[in-house]
């Protein structure tokens, strides 16, 4: 059997899933209400530092944070680079072609290839258009 606690516990739950439901995210009391309560669950109210000592105080916390980051950004396994870089740089011959501009002919050529049912843009020409 529940208790009267238990049941009342559960109505509520029930009933904020509802009202969650049916509200969501709008800006409601409900809302900022189950904002707040996330906002507090996510809050680090201690942190133990290396000494074993609870710190409770936001800059104690900061620096106990800040410290252990610095400790693990500041390893790492890899001493080399162990292939080499240059080898995966070459420089590309024949690009010239690229800053020639586009002839007639290849710009009908593509405009040939375009699908006729769809619109290039949301302007709403469709290719067909575009085609004649």
């Amino acid at each position: 059997m529940f208790s009267l606690l238990e049941q009342q516990r559960t109505y509520w739950r029930q009933r904020g899933n509802i009202k969650w439901v049916t509200l969501g995210d709008a800006g409601t009391k409900f809302f900022h209400a189950n904002a707040t309560i996330r906002h507090r669950n996510n809050l680090i109210t201690k942190i133990k530092d290396e000494a074993g000592n609870f710190k409770t105080e936001h800059a104690d916390k900061e620096l106990i944070i800040w410290e252990a980051f610095k400790q693990r950004l500041g390893q790492t396994e890899y001493r080399d680079i162990l292939f080499d870089l240059p080898s995966f740089i070459c420089p590309t011959q024949g690009l010239d072609s690229l800053e020639h501009e586009f002839s007639t002919d290849e710009i009908d050529d593509i405009i040939k290839k375009l699908p006729n049912d769809k619109s290039t843009s949301p302007d709403g020409f469709s290719n067909e258009f575009i085609k004649k």
